[in-house]
């Protein structure tokens, strides 16, 4: 009974270390937002459902109010369309929830919202996905005072976490791009009654 009961553990404390393994520590997060193809502020539009994309089972336009890195594809004349893919979870039925398992979980943006966004180029021509799950989406807008404190506060603790980027050049930028961060969530809240 014994080596039943240690046999259990020792199969449970090694799940726990490769669990603890699955999420990268938050700088080395941070350098791979870094490493973005396309880093914007942008206003989020309508969700709508598409045919499952690697993954992938909503698409939401977002329209760019501040270019930070990268190049936006260009159509001709026309005005760039730019497409989130992103995953919803399902609902939860009875006592089954979904659960992630060694990721960071997935944003869920919502439409007319202020984003930060760390986007790479998806196969389809146009279309991007978050990078780093939940952490490659931060939301700028807050509907109240203690909701803004807390936008802050989360945009502080990133710049903080860039200062362990080893690449000085990415810890430059990154920190360029949480400043200008706060100044689009300060616009944004002033812009509020």
């Amino acid at each position: 009974m014994k080596s039943r009961v240690l046999l259990a553990v020792a199969g449970w404390m090694g799940l726990a270390c490769l669990t603890a393994e699955a999420i990268p520590p938050p700088w080395l997060l941070e350098r791979m937002k870094a490493k973005a193809d396309l880093i914007v502020i942008a206003r989020m539009g309508k969700a709508a459902e598409i045919p499952n994309v690697k993954g992938m089972n909503r698409k939401m336009a977002f329209e760019l109010t501040e270019l930070l890195k990268g190049e936006v594809p260009k159509d001709g004349d026309a005005p760039a369309k730019l497409f989130l893919l992103y995953y919803r979870r399902p609902e939860v039925v009875g006592m089954f929830r979904p659960v992630v398992v060694g990721g960071t979980g997935h944003p869920k943006p919502a439409e007319g919202e202020l984003a930060l966004l760390f986007l790479r180029k998806h196969k389809a021509k146009g279309e991007f996905q978050v990078i780093c799950g939940s952490f490659g989406h931060v939301v700028l807008t807050a509907k109240d005072a203690k909701a803004r404190a807390n936008v802050q506060r989360r945009l502080a603790g990133y710049r903080q976490t860039c200062k362990r980027v080893k690449d000085a050049t990415l810890r430059k930028a990154m920190d360029g791009y949480y400043v200008k961060a706060i100044e689009a969530a300060k616009k944004e809240s002033a812009a509020k009654p």
